[in-house]
């Protein structure tokens, strides 16, 4: 695969260090003296941080032999070693979180975060992360807050199924989460349920299966589950997707993917998991983003179908300006509209999943009923509302960001 597109030098090297840190084949050296005339080292440290990859980053200049100016170095190490810090405790928790469900007689597995970082990599704390994604193996929530509770962690705007039949309303966005907090955490845990698991791309997928196919991962004396590399590949190519390859974070994991699946097993393992669920679309899309950044080839799996990459381009160019863009562009009207015309219709394959994909974005997110509360044969209005209440949350979060009263 040859890149198409040049970068900006900022970006390119931020790709570079990133691929070298993570052991991904990069293009352009692995070693380097100086940086390029005209470099500009601050937007290198905010992409950097716009893309969820400081910390990597900051291996990959030392391995590349680089250094930065004091104050930008500075700051890059001090965002490394807080993201560290957070992560050490993040697995701490995942730990208690696990031994806790045990107790409980629960089935938990920890999704993405550390389980995806030591099964990509490793290392469970090579690959960055803020919070901590918890699948539990029941119906609801409800059942696993005792020992949520007995660990120090309470739900935030949670209320069991009222049995009103809102949620089941077609009209009405589902959560596939509930966020827990805990005082002495900087960290979030987003717990999902098997009505939340169905409602993911992956979530075909028959959980029980998932949980059967689950490994024990360890890292610095802490132990957990999580599903088995092949149904995280899953997982990770579904959320990447979710979020058009966005971030360079997303990116280097989709990568890593396709270096990893050199292992014949582990790649028709994947294959068979991604081809069952109908993603095979979404797999090429993941290649074809990262591709333009890495020096790497599609799958073993793949790579003699005549059909992989077949449709996907359009989305994959889409992607790729979302990406050089660091995701900043999302609530521009443009990029709205192009989300659902020029990447998100070409990886549907029936006329179903299109007015499907149409028809969720005029679901009514339960806040805005909450917000103004109507009977059931109104929820409706809610759609004539819709700009209203999105240009009330962006006010409210402009004023946060400003610490403009309360809001």
């Amino acid at each position: 695969m040859i890149r198409e597109q040049p970068i900006d030098a900022e970006f390119e090297l931020l790709v570079r260090c990133c691929g070298v840190a993570r052991g991904i084949p990069v293009w352009g050296p692995i070693a380097q003296s100086s940086l390029p005339v005209g470099f500009d080292e601050a937007r290198f440290v905010d992409m950097a941080i716009q893309h969820k990859t400081a910390a990597t980053a900051y291996a990959g200049l030392k391995m590349l032999g680089l250094r930065l100016e004091p104050e930008h170095a500075s700051r890059l190490r001090r965002i490394a070693m807080k993201a560290r810090l957070d992560r050490e405790l993040i697995v701490r928790e995942a730990g208690a979180i696990a031994e806790a469900a045990v107790r409980s007689g629960i089935e938990v597995a920890v999704l993405k975060g550390p389980a995806s970082s030591k099964e990509l990599y490793g290392d469970a704390y090579a690959r960055e992360y803020i919070d901590l994604d918890i699948l539990v193996n029941l119906p609801e929530i409800a059942p696993a807050i005792p020992f949520m509770a007995a660990l120090g962690y309470a739900p935030e705007d949670y209320s069991p199924p009222a049995g009103d039949g809102i949620g089941e309303n077609s009209l009405v966005q589902r959560g596939h989460h509930v966020v827990f907090w805990k005082a002495s955490s900087p960290s979030r845990v987003e717990m999902h349920d098997r009505a939340g698991w169905e409602r993911e791309r992956y979530g075909r997928d028959s959980i029980a299966a998932v949980f059967a196919r689950a490994v024990r991962l360890e890292e610095s004396g802490y132990g957990f589950p999580a599903p088995c590399l092949a149904d995280h590949a899953a997982i990770i190519i579904a959320h990447g997707t979710q979020h058009a390859w966005c971030l360079l974070h997303w990116v280097l994991d989709a990568a890593a993917l396709c270096t990893r699946s050199a292992e014949p097993a582990e790649s028709r393992a994947a294959a068979e998991i991604v081809q069952s669920l109908g993603m095979e679309r979404l797999a090429a899309l993941a290649y074809l983003v990262a591709a333009k950044l890495y020096d790497i080839g599609p799958p073993p799996a793949y790579a003699a179908s005549a059909v992989f990459l077949r449709g996907v381009r359009r989305s994959a160019e889409f992607a790729f300006r979302r990406l050089l863009a660091g995701g900043r562009d999302s609530a521009q009207l443009r990029n709205i509209i192009g989300l659902q015309s020029a990447y998100a219709f070409p990886l549907l394959k029936t006329p179903r999943e299109k007015a499907g994909s149409i028809f969720g974005l005029l679901k009514i997110p339960p806040k805005d009923i909450e917000a103004v509360p109507l009977p059931r044969p109104l929820f409706f209005v809610h759609l004539l509302l819709r700009p209203w209440f999105v240009m009330s949350r962006r006010w409210r979060r402009w004023k946060l960001a400003r610490g403009i009263g309360n809001a």
